[in-house]
């Protein structure tokens, strides 16, 4: 297979930027001055996803209502003009398949065929605030199996009901991190913004694997609810786009309290921030913000990669008026540095433990009757090894 990053853009009688730079922006513009239509948009998408996903296997399910969604917000827009056009309008999401959309034709899976057909009783509130904001909801993402928590070695983006998930940049490319496909699809235009979710690396990793942004917030600040999980202490869900300032927004719109979800409830804010307007230049609000960079934690990287964040990182933010970069310790990383990968498994298989049978507790429609892991492992033959 070759490399694939350089083929051209799919032929289109819409005038679309090129769908792997696309921004919230350019959609934004290109709907308001009738360039396309969200029509247009969300079909260049199913065809860019037609077109090299057979390769690469990012996009595990296409939704079947992504043209009747675009449809109506098209018509929404004819009615009301673009001063009412949502903050998202027309926007092509992509979910990883751990996290329950409402569409009843995608399935939430993590991966295993033991969760085909199974359905919990509601979608996830940040897939509902994002729909509500205007995005079309294009499909779900392959991702590693159980969110690479099945086995000791794991295969990154390797799932038995998607297959191997590829990065784009070179043959049988390493996609990295269990939101691979995610990570891959918008890096290949298949969708301009796609969630993802992290235990330990699973956003961050695909992100820079794939060159493309990827952000892990604070645990709490976006709802887990409906959501396949693995450690409850450190799970949460997180953006994934071309750029800062579209992650930044996406946050925007993901986060805030959910009834279902208690670690919500201890948001310190009552209104959710405007992240994304934070990322523009000349933004209205000062700047009145600590760096810390904990210098003990860079021990042992390597020299290069060390002086290019002085330089491109560091310098410039203490170039910014309102910014204090400061050194300082991390004091728990020696302690953390010095664990043992048995020691850190064992510490989220003792919450797997727990957590997914309460996921499993939540189904509504389970045709193969697991309610854990003696079913999972035994009726299923999954054999889930950290357990």
């Amino acid at each position: 297979m070759a490399s694939v990053t350089g083929s051209p853009e799919p032929p289109s009688s819409a005038t679309i930027p090129p769908l792997k730079s696309l921004t919230l922006a350019q959609i934004a513009h290109g709907l308001e001055t009738g360039a396309f239509t969200v029509v247009q948009l969300i079909q260049a998408h199913l065809d860019q996803i037609a077109r090299f996903n057979g390769e690469l296997r990012a996009v595990l399910q296409v939704n079947p209502n992504a043209l009747v969604v675009a449809q109506a917000l098209d018509a929404e827009l004819a009615d009301s003009g673009h001063r009412q056009m949502r903050a998202l309008h027309g926007v092509p999401l992509l979910v990883k398949d751990n996290i329950v959309t409402g569409e009843p034709a995608l399935e939430a899976t993590a991966g295993s065929l033991a969760l085909l057909g199974a359905k919990p009783a509601r979608e996830n509130a940040a897939v509902t605030r994002l729909c509500e904001a205007g995005c079309v909801l294009l499909g779900t993402t392959n991702c590693s199996e159980w969110a690479n928590f099945r086995s000791r070695p794991s295969d990154s983006g390797w799932s038995a009901r998607g297959g191997q998930t590829y990065g784009a940049y070179h043959e049988r490319q390493d996609p990295f991190g269990s939101s691979s496909g995610s990570g891959v699809a918008v890096d290949m235009g298949f969708g301009v913004l796609a969630l993802g979710t992290e235990t330990a690396g699973s956003i961050i990793s695909p992100a820079m694997q794939n060159n493309v942004v990827g952000l892990k917030p604070t645990t709490g600040l976006v709802s887990r609810d409906a959501v396949i999980p693995i450690s409850p202490a450190q799970d949460t869900l997180g953006p994934m786009a071309c750029t800062v300032a579209d992650a930044a927004t996406m946050l925007t719109f993901m986060a805030g309290q959910d009834e279902h979800d208690p670690k919500t409830a201890e948001i310190p804010m009552e209104t959710i921030p405007d992240y994304g307007a934070a990322t523009k230049a000349g933004a209205s609000a000062p700047l009145s913000i600590r760096i810390g960079i904990p210098r003990n934690a860079l021990e042992g990287i390597n020299s290069t990669i060390l002086k290019a964040f002085e330089t491109r990182v560091v310098a410039p933010l203490q170039k910014l008026s309102g910014v204090t970069v400061i050194d300082c310790a991390f004091p728990g990383f020696m302690r953390f540095k010095g664990l043992t990968g048995e020691e850190t498994t064992n510490y989220m298989a003792g919450e797997f433990h727990d957590a997914l049978p309460a996921y499993l507790a939540t189904l509504v429609a389970n045709p193969q009757n697991i309610d854990g892991f003696e079913t999972l492992c035994t009726q299923c033959h999954t054999g889930l090894a950290y357990i």
